[in-house]
C-alpha cells in the first residue's frame, strides 16, 4: 500500500578490526532513535454510525470503557487497556457527535430526513437521552457549539442550511433559535444542483460554513439570541472542488474539497475571491474517485482523510500558506469518514470496515512505518469516535 525503506545493503566485513570510535558510532547507530508507540487508552470511547435504516450495522451511539466487559458488566477485560462495550443508545443513524467542553454531555445529530438532533447524558452508568428535538432541516451532518458555548449549530447537508439551538441548565436542547438556508449549485450536476452545507465550524465570533454545493465556504454572525445572519460575502473556492471540511491555522483557511480531490488554502484575511493554493489529498492510483472527507490539525500538520484510498494524507503548511506533502499511511480500514484528534493519537472511523483505528506516530516524519496503528476497535458502521479523559 505504502512504500518502505529498505535496509541498507551489507558489504562483506573487512579484515581489519574497527577503530575504537568506529565501534562507538556503529553502537550509537544501532541504537533505536524512539521507542515503539504503545496505545493510550482513555476513560470512555463514543462512537456514532450509521443504522440499518442508512444500511449501516451500527447500534446507534455506543459507549466504550477501559476495562469494562463486553456484555457491560464491567468486569475487567482479558487484556489492560482493552477498550469494550459498556452501552449502547438506539438512536438512528448519529453521524456526527460532539462533546460538551466541561459536562457530560453529548450531542448527535441524526443523518435522516426531516432532521434531528439529541442530548445525551453520560455516567459510570452508561447513556442517558435528555431530549430529542427537530433540527429544522434535512440531512443533518455536522455540529459545533458557538464561541459562548450557548449554543450547539447544526449543519444540513441535503436542505443545505444550519440551525441554531439553545442550551438549557441541564443540557437539554431548546426550540429552534435560529434557521440560515444558502442558495447557489456548480458545475457538478448530480452533487451541485444545490447548496450543501457540510461543516460548521465556530472561528472566532463567527460560524464558518463549507458549502459543497456551491463552491463556497460562508461565514455567519450568530448573536446573543442564537438568530443566525451572514457575516459578509463568502469566500469562493475553484468551480468544482466541493469544499466539505476546513480548518484555520494560523493566518490561513485550510479546506478538503471533496470533489476535486484536492486541499485548498488561502489567507484567511486575504479580499473574497484571492486565489489560493492547491494539492492532491492523495498520490494513490485508485479505481473510484478519492473522496477526501475529514481535515484535522495535528500539531503543525494538516491530517486528511481520502475515503477512496483509504489513506491518510499528512501535510506541512510554510508561512506563505503553500501546503506540502509529508507522507501518506494507511488508514488500517476501508472508507476513512472522520479523524478524531486524541492527544498524540489519530481515532479513525472506518465506516466500510466496520473499524476505529488508533494511530500513534513513533515521529511524526514522511515514513509511513513512522505511524503505525496501535490499536483497533471493532464497531459498526462508525462515522464519528469521541474519545473522553
Amino acid at each position: 500500500m505504502t512504500e518502505t525503506s529498505g535496509d541498507p545493503t551489507t558489504d562483506a566485513p573487512s579484515t581489519d578490526s574497527p577503530s575504537t570510535e568506529d565501534q562507538s558510532t556503529e553502537a550509537s547507530e544501532a541504537q533505536p532513535t524512539t521507542s515503539a508507540p504503545t496505545f493510550d487508552p482513555p476513560e470512555y470511547v463514543f462512537v456514532g454510525g450509521y443504522t440499518d435504516e442508512m444500511g449501516g450495522t451500527a447500534k446507534g451511539l455506543t459507549m466504550y470503557g477501559t476495562g469494562a466487559g463486553s456484555d457491560g458488566s464491567g468486569a475487567e477485560a482479558a487484556d489492560a487497556g482493552t477498550v469494550a462495550a459498556v452501552a449502547s443508545l438506539g438512536l438512528a443513524s448519529p453521524s456526527y457527535v460532539i462533546k460538551h467542553p466541561s459536562k457530560p454531555w453529548l450531542y448527535a445529530v441524526h443523518e435522516s430526513s426531516p432532521g434531528q438532533v439529541s442530548a445525551i447524558r453520560y455516567d459510570d452508568d452508561g447513556l442517558h437521552l435528555i431530549n430529542t428535538v427537530d433540527s429544522g432541516g434535512d440531512g443533518g451532518c455536522h455540529l459545533c457549539f458557538d464561541h459562548s458555548g450557548d449554543f450547539l449549530v447544526v449543519a444540513h447537508y441535503t436542505s443545505g442550511s444550519i440551525a441554531s439551538f439553545a442550551l438549557e441548565p441541564n443540557g437539554a436542547l431548546s426550540e429552534r433559535k435560529g434557521l440560515l438556508e444558502f442558495s447557489g449549485s456548480g458545475p457538478d450536476a448530480e452533487r451541485q444542483s444545490s447548496a450543501h452545507a457540510h461543516q460548521v465550524v465556530s472561528v472566532g465570533q463567527a460560524i464558518m460554513v463549507p458549502d459543497l454545493g456551491s463552491d463556497a465556504v460562508h461565514i455567519v454572525r450568530i448573536d446573543d439570541a442564537g438568530e443566525l445572519t451572514p457575516a459578509g460575502d463568502s469566500i469562493k473556492l475553484p468551480d468544482g472542488s466541493g469544499p466539505r471540511h476546513l480548518v484555520v491555522s494560523g493566518r490561513h483557511l485550510v479546506v478538503a474539497c471533496e470533489l476535486s480531490a484536492t486541499l485548498w488554502v488561502g489567507a484567511l484575511d486575504a479580499a473574497v475571491g484571492a486565489a489560493g493554493n492547491s494539492v492532491p489529498t492523495s498520490t494513490k492510483q485508485t479505481e473510484e474517485r478519492i473522496y477526501p472527507s475529514a481535515l484535522v490539525a495535528y500539531g503543525d500538520q494538516l491530517v486528511v482523510a481520502n475515503r477512496g484510498a483509504d489513506t491518510l494524507g499528512i501535510f506541512t503548511l510554510d508561512a506563505f500558506g503553500t501546503p506540502h506533502p509529508l507522507t501518506e499511511i494507511d488508514c488500517g480500514g476501508s472508507w476513512p469518514r472522520d479523524v478524531t484528534v486524541d492527544g498524540e493519537q489519530l481515532w479513525v472511523s472506518n465506516q466500510q470496515s466496520d473499524t476505529v483505528s488508533v494511530i500513534k506516530p513513533a515521529a511524526v516524519s514522511n515514513r509511513p512505518e513512522d505511524w503505525p496503528v496501535v490499536h483497533q476497535l471493532s464497531t459498526g458502521a462508525p462515522a464519528r469516535v469521541i474519545p473522553t479523559r
